[in-house]
């Protein structure tokens, strides 16, 4: 049958009624249809398509029947096909999507907070926490799906903040890196890595794991680890004169 507002208002038909579960496919666009579902004593009707992908038989949800009409479902229903055709799974896409959305901004940089808490210094702490999670800074971003911010985001709120403030916040930015870095060794632009500090024009070799990105000169964030570990902390004499002052190297 097609589908259209003459004959799904016969739907479902009278031997269908009292099952739990009823789909009914249109006869002009194959894979779209229509289902009814019952739930207690409520029957609710959705526009579904249903198509093969990866050798799996995927059926995905195009819009209640209340607020698409058959021609709109049927449209967007064309899309969905029209997707399949060129080797995409939609509903595996949408599934994904929808999980990336429960990573916001917020929520990562609370879980950072969390790990960070025993190895910060209360005082850093606090700061952090501050500038994470503190409406004027970040505000705008909290309910932001992580893959969504972009580097024009950032950027503009850091603009935002040095305006509101008069000066940015040192350190803000790499606490935010911290907090949202994501990947297997990318540069914060998304970059795969390079051992050229290309901002300097000389190799990073003689710097023990330190790896940097191409383009934004992002340190890896694993390599990077092992260099804040390895590093030599400088410590000055300042109660001696400036001709005599001792210069020594530690381990961190």
């Amino acid at each position: 049958m097609k589908l259209d507002n003459r004959t799904i208002a016969r739907l479902p038909l009278p031997e269908d009624r009292h099952k739990a579960d009823a789909i009914y496919f249109d006869e002009t666009v194959s894979g779209f249809g229509i289902r009814f579902r019952r739930s207690g004593g409520d029957v609710r009707a959705s526009w579904v398509c249903q198509y093969r992908s990866h050798g799996r038989t995927r059926r995905m949800k195009v819009g209640s029947v209340g607020k698409l009409s058959p021609e709109q479902a049927r449209k967007a229903a064309r899309e969905i096909l029209a997707k399949v055709e060129l080797g995409r799974d939609p509903q595996s896409e949408r599934e994904a999507k929808r999980r990336a959305a429960v990573h916001t901004l917020f929520s990562i940089a609370t879980t950072y907070l969390d790990a960070k808490k025993l190895d910060l210094r209360p005082a850093s702490y606090r700061v952090t926490k501050l500038y994470l999670t503190g409406r004027a800074y970040f505000g705008p971003l909290h309910a932001t799906a992580i893959g969504e911010i972009t580097r024009a985001d950032v950027a503009a709120r850091i603009g935002a903040i040095a305006r509101n403030s008069g000066t940015e916040r040192r350190g803000g930015p790499q606490r935010l890196v911290l907090a949202v870095r994501l990947g297997d060794g990318r540069g914060a632009c998304g970059s795969q890595p390079d051992n050229r500090d290309q901002s300097a024009g000389r190799s990073d070799a003689a710097r023990p794991g330190a790896i940097r990105c191409g383009n934004c000169g992002d340190l890896d964030r694993s390599r990077r680890r092992r260099l804040w570990e390895n590093r030599a902390a400088v410590v000055v004499d300042r109660g001696a004169p400036a001709r005599n002052r001792r210069v020594a190297l530690e381990r961190a």
